[in-house]
């Protein structure tokens, strides 16, 4: 069975605010609408990484990319910089 999120969850994995979020649903016809279970929005993982890997993601300013093969790894510009 798979695993849900909560707006905050997606914002977090998409490095958005919630609202981008709520935005993206009423917008993006393709985006997951999710469903509520006790008054709370909640998605399936599979639905969010299956969005994810469908439409393709800049990293936010200040990130880079540091997956390979497709798999989208983030890590804050400074961090990365510093450890180097």
């Amino acid at each position: 069975m798979s695993r849900t999120m909560t707006v905050k969850d997606v914002a977090r994995f998409f490095g958005v605010h919630e609202k981008t979020v709520y935005n993206w649903m009423r917008k993006d016809p393709n985006f997951p609408k999710g469903f509520k279970k006790f008054g709370v929005r909640r998605f399936l993982s599979s639905d969010i990484e299956n969005y994810w890997n469908d439409n393709p993601y800049s990293p936010p300013d200040g990130y880079y990319d540091l997956g390979a093969d497709g798999e989208k790894i983030y890590v804050p510009r400074e961090e990365y910089e510093n450890e180097r």
